[in-house]
């Protein structure tokens, strides 16, 4: 009361636009808003996904607060046993772990992502590559990786922002285009259609593994052997869902740290350090400490679902009518179903080559010598379940595509590495913001994924040059390298050399075949009772479900079923106990891990004719 009493009015009107215009949640929320009256939804719809978007924002950092303190002690065990730190690499915190301390970094980044989806689609529009990128909150990681990379370069986040906006999203929109065709040959091979692509901030990962797998075929004197030759045990099944997954994994490298630093340190110097406090058990301490990382992890990507739940499908529904011809660029999990022996191959293939990169980082640093906790420097990089699970499965898929069993592990053994030296380099050469934890600590999380690795040349640029030239050599740079993709792109197609045509290893009539007539009679009045629910469930929540249950709605509405709710989640948060729930549609991943009687699972997540045919028959079956 007393501030305002001491404030003009212009003052606090000032104040009020500042504070609400400059709050990210706020204004990401607004551009939902945006959205969704561009779309004529419906009043309801629209106050619910503006909502829903500024409440995902702010789960984010709570979210990655609740990481923060979780890897903070597992920091500070560390410092303590070698004298060094140790960093993990996740990208799902980052923004989250931004947003608590350098908000316009997340602001600046929110609005790269936005920019560079509507700059997504006009050079699908203009250039012979129809892909749209719809794996919404990877897009949203590497965003705001450009926008801190762009300011580590010497662009300021208040004077220079829309200098940063315009150089993140032509950067992030061209190659929201050129990975998914980079990698569009290897997917027509696993997939054996040529309707999809992938998406994901994994590709150069995957485009290695591919790389490796052919030239194990050249060199192999033998029939080449796929993963699915193999009869792996279903008992590894359970690693599929990944919060248990980083759970076990987080215990175990919680205990390995915190007794090593026990035993060589003692219960005093644990105490002393912050790592626990006078009286606990160790033991129960690194479980609760494992644990609350995972749950954190959990807590952050239910922001990102509500986030990302709403901003896509706008985006998508405005690339169906711009880009009629589009082909979805998807998550990484969507190649799953192809091999799902190489997924488990992969993953354990990139967390040993992870592991190996951790030993060679230690060796490093020790070489290099100690160095000051508090400063950013050459550290310890700890693999993390996360990236060595998603990343590593799917560059585990490509590489047997090529390669068979020999192609997977050496292909996934590769992103393992490059996955651990992509963040050593960001902390070595100081590309990193310092951040820090509660207790004073420095924050040791950092980018993960193989794409990330473009933006190293882009901060060793900035910071090779005065402030006044990153202004205009950064955006000029990336207007050159966006202007000049459709200008080749387009001579190519002046020439009749459609660059597209190369990748195609199908036949254009494999994508044309008539569709057998699925038609039958269903009535608009079948669910009347209390199971009305259809829910769609993949790994995550993130990216294919949301496609699915954007394909459920518009099926439910051509077949004219009635009091049908329709929505998406994650295996995690699937409550099979849900009686309201009709009926189950995930992907041949899933089939063994969800329990649930009705269930629908898809050859391929993206064909609405297998979606409606077997909701069609599922109606049928169960019609009142």
């Amino acid at each position: 009361m007393e501030l305002l009493l001491t404030q003009t009015t212009g003052e606090f009107v000032l104040n009020f636009f500042k504070q609400f215009i400059g709050t990210p949640a706020i204004l990401i929320g607004l551009f939902a808003l945006v959205g969704c009256l561009l779309q004529r939804k419906k009043f309801t719809e629209t106050i619910s996904a503006t909502i829903k978007t500024t409440i995902g924002f702010l789960i984010i950092g709570g979210g990655a607060g609740i990481l923060a303190g979780a890897v903070g002690k597992l920091g500070n065990a560390f410092n303590l046993l070698f004298g060094i730190n140790g960093a993990i690499s996740n990208n799902d915190v980052m923004p989250g772990i931004f947003l608590s301390q350098i908000p316009r970094i997340v602001l600046a980044g929110s609005l790269i992502m936005i920019c560079a989806m509507a700059l997504n689609i006009l050079l699908a529009r203009i250039t012979a590559y129809k892909y749209i990128y719809l794996t919404g909150h990877v897009l949203f990681y590497m965003s705001v990786m450009w926008a801190g990379v762009l300011n580590i370069a010497g662009l300021n986040l208040d004077e220079d922002l829309p200098i940063i906006i315009v150089t993140g999203a032509l950067l992030m929109s061209l190659w929201m285009i050129i990975s998914p065709a980079l990698l569009n040959s290897h997917v027509v091979k696993i997939t054996k259609s040529n309707t999809l692509a992938v998406g994901h901030t994994g590709s150069l990962s995957y485009l290695f593994a591919a790389w490796i797998g052919i030239v194990v075929a050249k060199l192999s004197r033998k029939t080449i052997k796929s993963t699915e030759d193999i009869n792996f045990p279903k008992g590894l099944s359970f690693l599929r869902n990944t919060n248990i997954a980083i759970a076990i994994t987080m215990f175990v490298l919680y205990l390995v740290i915190y007794f090593t630093a026990w035993g060589v340190k003692g219960y005093d110097a644990l105490v002393a350090k912050n790592i626990i406090s006078s009286g606990d058990d160790v033991f129960v301490q690194g479980m609760l400490q494992a644990f609350t990382f995972a749950a954190g992890v959990e807590v952050l990507l239910i922001g990102v679902r509500m986030f990302i739940a709403e901003i896509v499908p706008s985006f998508k529904g405005i690339s169906d009518k711009v880009v009629p011809n589009a082909k979805p660029a998807l998550d990484c999990p969507t190649v799953f179903p192809y091999a799902p022996n190489a997924v488990l191959i992969g993953f354990i293939s990139s967390f040993v080559g992870g592991i190996i990169g951790m030993v060679i980082t230690i060796a490093i640093v020790h070489s290099i010598g100690g160095q000051d906790p508090s400063k950013i420097g050459w550290a310890i990089i700890i693999p993390s379940i996360v990236p060595h699970f998603f990343v590593g499965a799917t560059a585990g898929v490509f590489g047997n595509a090529r390669g068979g069993i020999i192609g997977a592990i050496l292909g996934a053994f590769l992103n393992g590495l490059l996955i651990t030296f992509i963040p050593f380099l960001f902390f070595g050469l100081s590309y990193m913001h310092t951040l820090h934890n509660s207790d004073g600590s420095l924050n040791m999380l950092t980018w993960g994924d193989s794409d990330f690795l473009w933006g190293l040349p882009f901060a060793a640029i900035g910071q090779a040059v005065s402030h006044p030239t990153a202004q205009w050599l950064l955006p000029v740079i990336a207007c050159v390298g966006w202007l000049v993709f459709p200008i080749i792109n387009g001579v190519k197609k002046l020439l009749n050399k459609n660059p597209q045509l190369a990748t195609l290893e199908l036949t254009e009539s494999n994508n044309n075949e008539e569709q057998p007539n699925l038609e039958l009679p269903v009535s608009p009045r079948l669910i009347a009772g209390a199971k009305n629910k259809l829910i769609a469930v993949c790994g995550q929540g993130l990216g294919s479900s949301l496609l699915i249950e954007m394909n459920i709605k518009s099926v439910v509405d051509e077949l004219k079923i009635k009091n049908i709710e329709v929505s998406h989640t994650n295996v995690n948060s699937f409550d099979a106990n849900d009686n309201k729930i009709l009926a189950v549609v995930c992907g041949n991943d899933l089939k063994d891990s969800i329990k649930f009687t009705n269930k629908l699972v898809l050859d391929n997540l993206l064909d609405k004719n297998e979606l409606k045919g077997k909701l069609q028959a599922f109606f049928q079956d169960n019609e009142t």
